[in-house]
C-alpha cells in the first residue's frame, strides 16, 4: 500500500488495501485534508513547499501554455470570461480558481466547468504520493492550497490542455502559482485595491509590486490600467526591469458606447484586433465589462503569439453566456429573490452595492446578510454597502469540516455595531449564517432581493446541496420561481 493511503484521510484504506475510489467531491475534500498540514508560518516557505511538491511530480505546471492571473479584484471573472473565448474557438482550457465557492471540483476545471470526482481517481495519487514523500515532510509537508495546485496543474498536464489558466492566491511574489517559470507565460493583472494588508502591505504601490512579480522575464503582460497612478507606476517599472512587453487595458479608453442595460448589466464596443466586437457580460455591474475587456485583449495577444484567428462574433456570443458561482450569483428560495456574491473587501463590496442599485433600483436597496472574516476591513466594508442597504442581518460563519481553514470570523454583533454606525435602517445579529438567510427572507419586501455577501465560504454554507428540501436556496432560475413570490 501506498504512503498516501496511509496519510489520506477520510477515505484512507487499512494497510495494504487500495484506496477507495473517489466518488464523490467530499471524497477529495477528505483527501486532501487528511494530507494537508496546517498553513506555513509565512508566505516564503508556503512558496517553498509548493515548489519542492512541484518538482517531485515532475514539474507539471511547465508542461502546458499557461495565463497566471493576479490582482485584488476580478480574477476569477477575467478566468472565467478567457476561458469561455478561448474554448469558443476551439481550444481545450483547463482552469484553476481558487477559492472554492460551492465543491472543491470548482478548482479544477477542463473545457467550461468542472471535472466529475471520478476524473481525479487518476490524478491525486502521484499528489498525495509526493506529499507524504520523506524529503516533502522534511520541509514541512504540504498545505490544502498547494495540494489542489499540484492537482489541478497534474491535471492539466495529463488531459494536455493548450492553456492553463491560473487565478493566484494571495498576491504574487510568494504566492505558490508563481512556480511557473515557462518563458511563454502570459501575465494578467487586474485591479489592485487594499487587501490582505497584513502580508502584501499597507499601500497600493507595496501590494501593486507583490501581485506585478508573477511577470515574466521578455514576457507578454496585460493590466489593468489607469485607476490608480501608483499602481501604474509600478507595474510599468517591474514590466521594464524584466523586458515584458505590457499592454495596458483602460476601459474609459477603449470601450465605445458604454452604457447600463435595463437588468444591471453593462454592453460596450470594444474595436479591437478582431474589428467591432460588442462586449455584454450578463453579470450586472460595470466592473464586469472593464473584466470582459481585458480577457479579450488577453485574447488578442495569445491569438497573435501563437497563430490563430481571434472573431469578433465568436468573441462577443461567448462572453455573453459566462456565469461564474459567485459572483452576483441569483437563486430563488421559497419565492424570495437571493443574489449570492463573495464579495470581502470595501472596493469589492462597494462595486457589489452599485451592482445592486443597477439591478433593483435605489426603491429596494436588498436586505443584507453579512459575514466577513477577521483580516478584513470591517468598518470600511460595511461603509461600502450601508448607503444602498434597506436592512442588514450580522451573521457569522463556522469553521469548516475539512479543506482550508482561513481567516476566523468577525463575531456578528461587531458587524452589527458597524452598520449600525454607518446608519443602515434595520439591523439584526443572527450568528448562524442558515438562520441569517432564513431571517433576512422574511424581511424582504416583494421586489427587495437578499444579498448574501461578505465571505465566499457563508456563500458555500448556505448554498444549496444534493437533497436540499428547501432550506436554503435552490438553484431555480429566479424567473422560474417568481409565481411563488408573496
Amino acid at each position: 500500500m501506498s504512503q498516501a493511503a496511509q496519510i489520506g484521510g477520510g477515505i484512507a484504506a487499512p494497510a495494504g488495501s487500495p484506496r477507495p475510489a473517489i466518488t464523490t467531491a467530499a471524497d477529495v475534500d477528505r483527501l486532501f485534508a487528511g494530507l494537508a498540514v496546517p498553513a506555513a508560518a509565512g508566505r516564503r516557505a508556503g512558496g517553498r513547499r509548493a515548489r519542492a511538491l512541484f518538482r517531485r511530480l515532475g514539474d507539471p505546471q511547465e508542461q502546458f501554455r499557461s495565463v497566471h492571473v493576479a490582482g485584488t479584484a476580478g480574477k476569477g471573472s477575467v478566468v472565467a470570461l478567457l476561458a469561455a473565448v478561448l474554448r469558443a474557438h476551439g481550444h481545450l482550457v483547463g482552469a484553476h480558481l481558487s477559492p472554492h465557492v460551492f465543491s472543491v471540483l470548482e478548482r479544477f476545471q477542463i473545457d467550461g466547468g468542472p471535472v466529475r470526482p471520478e476524473q481525479l481517481d487518476g490524478v491525486v495519487d502521484p499528489v498525495a504520493e509526493a506529499a507524504v514523500h520523506p524529503d516533502q515532510q522534511r520541509i514541512g509537508g504540504a498545505g490544502y492550497a498547494e495540494l489542489t495546485m499540484a492537482t489541478a496543474f497534474e491535471l492539466f498536464a495529463q488531459r494536455a490542455v493548450d492553456y492553463g489558466l491560473v487565478e493566484a492566491g494571495i498576491g504574487g511574489r510568494h504566492d505558490a502559482t508563481n512556480a511557473i517559470a515557462r518563458p511563454d507565460k502570459l501575465a494578467v493583472l487586474t485591479s489592485v485595491g487594499l487587501d490582505h494588508t497584513d502580508v502584501l502591505g499597507t499601500s497600493l504601490a507595496e501590494i501593486a509590486a507583490d501581485k506585478a512579480d508573477i511577470v515574466a522575464p521578455d514576457g507578454i503582460a496585460v493590466a489593468s490600467g489607469g485607476r490608480a497612478p501608483e499602481v501604474d507606476d509600478v507595474v510599468a517599472a517591474t514590466a521594464a526591469r524584466r523586458r515584458c512587453r505590457l499592454v495596458w487595458s483602460t476601459p474609459d479608453r477603449s470601450v465605445e458606447l458604454a452604457h447600463r442595460t435595463a437588468d444591471g448589466c453593462w454592453r460596450g464596443l470594444y474595436r479591437g484586433a478582431a474589428g467591432r466586437t460588442w462586449l455584454a457580460p450578463p453579470v450586472p455591474g460595470r466592473h464586469q465589462l472593464d473584466n470582459a475587456l481585458l480577457a479579450v485583449q488577453v485574447a488578442e495577444q495569445l491569438a497573435a503569439r501563437d497563430g490563430w484567428r481571434l472573431d469578433a462574433e465568436t468573441t462577443s456570443a461567448a462572453i455573453a453566456e459566462v456565469r461564474l458561482p459567485g459572483r452576483f450569483d441569483r437563486r430563488s428560495w421559497h419565492g424570495c429573490e437571493v443574489v449570492l456574491d463573495g464579495a470581502h473587501n470595501p472596493d469589492k463590496l462597494s462595486a457589489l452595492a452599485e451592482a445592486v442599485r443597477g439591478r433593483y433600483g435605489s426603491r429596494h436597496g436588498g436586505v443584507w446578510v453579512l459575514a466577513m472574516a477577521a483580516d478584513k476591513d470591517v468598518d470600511a466594508g460595511v461603509a461600502a454597502l450601508a448607503g444602498q442597504a434597506a436592512a442588514l442581518v450580522a451573521t457569522e460563519t463556522v469553521p469548516a469540516a475539512h479543506g482550508p481553514s482561513g481567516a476566523r470570523a468577525v463575531p456578528a454583533s461587531a458587524i452589527a455595531g458597524a452598520a449600525m454606525a454607518h446608519g443602515v435602517p434595520l439591523v439584526e445579529t443572527v450568528p448562524d449564517p442558515r438562520q441569517a438567510l432564513t431571517r433576512a427572507c422574511a424581511l424582504a419586501t416583494p421586489g427587495c432581493p437578499v444579498v448574501v455577501t461578505g465571505s465566499f465560504r457563508l456563500l458555500g454554507q448556505v448554498a444549496p446541496e444534493p437533497g436540499d428540501a428547501g432550506t436554503r436556496p435552490s438553484p431555480r432560475p429566479v424567473a422560474a420561481a417568481a409565481a411563488t413570490r408573496r
